[in-house]
């Protein structure tokens, strides 16, 4: 029973670190898209391929730390409450209580890595098209 609530558990987290993976691209996509004359802009000024990828790839990685610091904040915050109203059941229940669910430290550093590296590595695709934008046509752009 344990073993099939944490496969369970898994799951929605892999298919929730999925999701989040697509809305990172599409959010940097978009981001491209509407800074296409800035992008133009940086590179007739000088700025090379390089200095364009890392400044979309780091904002991704950004964009993916805070999404895992406010993940965490939030599981924290939920396991808290749930602990609680567990526990009242439990004791109700002439049950000892003690905190069901816990997060250990390791798992917390663990999420904010993962969500950094997974925002660094849905943003590699968007960081690439927009190294890619000739600037002659950005300049043109809207």
């Amino acid at each position: 029973m344990v073993k099939s609530i944490g496969a369970i558990i898994g799951a929605i987290g892999a298919i929730s670190l999925g999701v989040a993976a697509i809305g990172i691209v599409n959010t940097m996509i978009m981001a491209m898209y509407e800074r296409t004359r800035e992008i133009g802009i940086m590179r007739a000024c000088g700025a090379k391929r390089r200095t364009i990828r890392r400044l979309f790839t780091f904002e991704a990685s950004v964009i993916g730390f805070l999404g895992g610091a406010i993940g965490i904040v939030s599981g924290i915050i939920l396991s808290k409450v749930a602990n609680y109203f567990i526990n009242k059941f439990l004791i109700a229940q002439s049950v000892s209580a003690t905190d069901v669910i816990s997060l250990p430290p390791w798992l917390i550093l663990a999420t904010l890595i993962l969500t950094t590296f997974l925002g660094l590595i849905s943003g590699a695709y968007p960081a690439y098209r927009a190294s890619k934008v000739d600037p002659v046509e950005a300049l043109r752009f809207e």
